[in-house]
């Protein structure tokens, strides 16, 4: 096939199919459009992988090349989008692009079926399916994985039914989006090339296929290279496998006992911790990866189990949220559960699976098959299962063509639905409650960092009603009382945390913090002991409970140091100023509070502290220059010259002294 006639696919068809083409487009984008309006703002993109890429578009924006531990091409996409036209932009322009997979869908289907009416009612499926409308709605890059994945295998399927080198090489160049999309899909990548090299006839369209796409990644590998990371795409991979398999594995999203992934996406902190030395990425990820292989080999039980948790997750028609909970979205925008899921088509999709491979035609099973399988090492969330989603919507449609009364042909149908009824039963009432109740906690969280603590009270207060006895709400809405002052209120709520769950690290933490603030140290430091128990990784609390050693030991000096060192200059300076007033013949305590206040924001105090201290040590010239110093932050440019005079005649030919006074006259000439 040329060029040529690869583009007659889509011009030469009839005048009816090319309206309903146009008419399917733009009411896609109508939809997804309405959609996006109405889900504006949800989560903010603050707690799931949203707001990485922000901060990573941000970086390449600002000239620099990334280690990336999720998807590049995204990143690409949200920084080109958010540079040239703001942030605004980047959901637009996604759903924009996204609008043309019901008319991918469409077009496959058109090629496959008998029945006239089954195309149309494809491409009207697919433009309704609600989780797809959710997540063209986010932050992530789903909904255009699913996009190229779609492109990529309609190539593909055009490139074997004419034995076209074009259509093999636009496969390949969707095949490479797809990749800088999310990695998994190089098993369908790979199981491609090798069947085209083991075909005599389709022999020379491997490296058509195969090339384009290796070109298409290369910078991405390139770029890693020259960061000093033997990685191919992202940095998440090992990490990845680990949450999926390690002992309190549970086949979805959960994050592993000790870790803290918010603050450490790819576990290079933790890992650089457990070993005591700095690690690369890739040599992160290798640990991680490392633990999860021995995790297997020790527990193969347990990973035949998981196997079957992530099987069933996966076929189940409940969507598996990771923090953006569908069904918290449909509470707000209600019209999204009206839509067509994943219960449409899940039996159809099992049918046509069967129906496909009898007929010896593998490539649209082939890849729903593969994708699934390159999703088992791993986990499963819902947003992992929109990749295929373009493809499934194929096969069901294929199967309905392929309907038929008669029970022998229907048998496999109603098995399908046998196995799906069972696996979404168990599914939703497995998880369906505290799903909903931690998305309300995580919806809160986004409050709390906002400083909108009245809002953030309302979420966790939403998440206890769905689910009362829920640690994290509990302790996330103590958490809120103890910031707005109702230490009561806060205790009691952390302590009822400890109650329902006595491992929950984080709540043991938080009431140590409470009993620091009521002046109970010793009660603080047994909580702070107990957190580390259950977050053995938090370097946080190593800080806090070497600051609790040396307060045992009477060593005041090294807490102020400490404190320092954690930029809490506040907690340092008043350590500091107690310490002054201990060894009033100090000069050191008295100037290093007055320099940690100044740090802190507090001017008048620093000042205060100095001024006592030159009445002390009258010709000390580093007091007068600290002094001149404040005066000139507090714009008093009188009295601060006069004290830089004093400090370079009291220590004439100090070069820092002199460095400070040519600085402020500078500033104060150029007024």
């Amino acid at each position: 096939m040329t060029f040529a006639q690869l583009r007659d696919i889509f011009f030469k068809m009839s005048r009816k199919k090319l309206g309903f083409v146009i008419f399917l487009y733009i009411f896609s984008f109508a939809v997804r459009f309405f959609c996006l309006f109405h889900l504006k703002g949800f989560y903010a993109n603050f707690l799931s992988d949203s707001s990485l890429y922000r901060l990573l578009s941000r970086s390449i924006l600002s000239g620099s090349h990334p280690v990336f531990p999720v998807s590049p091409l995204y990143t690409f996409f949200v920084a080109g989008a958010s540079g040239l036209f703001g942030d605004w932009s980047v959901l637009f322009f996604q759903i924009l692009l996204t609008s043309l997979v019901p008319v991918l869908v469409f077009l496959m289907v058109d090629e496959l079926t008998k029945r006239l009416w089954i195309p149309y009612l494809a491409g009207i499926f697919a433009s309704l399916y609600a989780p797809s409308l959710f997540y063209c709605s986010l932050l992530l890059p789903d909904a255009l994985f699913n996009l190229t994945n779609l492109i990529m295998l309609f190539f593909l399927f055009i490139g074997f039914k004419k034995s076209s080198f074009w259509c093999f090489l636009f496969a390949g160049i969707s095949a490479g989006l797809s990749l800088l999309l999310r990695g998994n899909v190089a098993l369908f990548v790979i199981a491609i090339f090798l069947y085209l090299l083991t075909r005599r006839k389709l022999r020379r369209y491997a490296v058509a296929f195969v090339l384009p796409a290796l070109l298409v990644i290369s910078p991405v590998i390139i770029g890693n290279i020259a960061n000093g990371e033997r990685l191919l795409l992202t940095s998440n991979a090992g990490i990845n496998l680990f949450i999926g398999n390690n002992p309190a594995a549970t086949g979805r999203y959960s994050q592993p006992p000790g870790l803290s992934l918010g603050d450490d996406l790819v576990g290079k902190k933790t890992a650089e911790y457990i070993l005591g030395h700095k690690l690369t990425y890739s040599e992160a990820s290798s640990f991680w990866a490392k633990k999860a292989l021995h995790f297997i080999i020790d527990n193969p039980r347990k990973f035949f189990y998981l196997l079957l948790r992530k099987l069933t997750l996966f076929w189940s028609v409940y969507e598996v949220p990771q923090v953006e909970n569908f069904y918290l979205a449909g509470r707000i925008f209600p019209l999204l559960l009206y839509n067509p899921f994943f219960f449409w088509i899940s039996p159809l999709v099992i049918y046509g699976l069967y129906l496909f491979i009898r007929k010896r035609n593998w490539l649209i099973p082939g890849f729903v098959i593969i994708y699934f399988i390159s999703l088992l090492p791993f986990f499963v969330v819902s947003r992992f299962r929109i990749g295929a989603s373009g493809a499934m919507i194929v096969l069901a449609a294929c199967s309905l063509d392929e309907f038929s009364p008669r029970l022998r042909k229907i048998f496999p149908l109603i098995l399908a639905i046998l196995f799906v009824v069972p696996i979404s039963w168990f599914t939703f009432s497995s998880y369906f409650e505290r799903d909903l109740a931690s998305s309300y906690d995580n919806w809160g969280i986004l409050h709390f960092y906002r400083g909108e603590y009245e809002l953030a009270e309302e979420r966790f207060e939403s998440a206890l009603e769905v689910k009362e006895n829920l640690v994290e709400a509990l302790t996330n809405l103590g958490a809120v009382r103890l910031v707005m002052g109702d230490t009561a209120s806060a205790g009691d709520f952390f302590e009822r945390a400890i109650d329902c769950d006595s491992t929950y690290g984080q709540a043991w933490s938080n009431l140590g913090a409470l009993f620091v603030q009521n002046g109970d140290t010793a009660s603080a430091y047994g909580c702070y002991k107990k957190a580390k128990l259950y977050l053995p990784f938090d370097t946080g609390l190593d800080d806090k409970l070497k600051m609790f050693s040396l307060w045992e030991k009477g060593d005041i000096r090294g807490m102020a140091e400490l404190y320092e060192r954690n930029r809490d200059f506040l907690d340092a300076a008043r350590l500091y100023e107690s310490l002054a007033a201990e060894f009033p013949d100090s000069i050191a305590f008295l100037s290093n509070a007055a320099l940690l206040y100044q740090k802190a924001g507090d001017y008048a105090k620093a000042e205060s502290l100095l001024v006592i201290a030159i009445s002390l040590f009258p010709n000390n010239a580093i007091l007068h220059n600290n002094l001149a110093g404040i005066y000139f932050f507090e714009r008093k440019y009188e009295l601060a010259g006069a004290e830089y005079e004093r400090a370079i005649s009291l220590d004439p030919g100090n070069p820092a002294i002199e460095k400070n006074y040519r600085f402020f006259k500078e500033r104060t000439d150029a007024r």
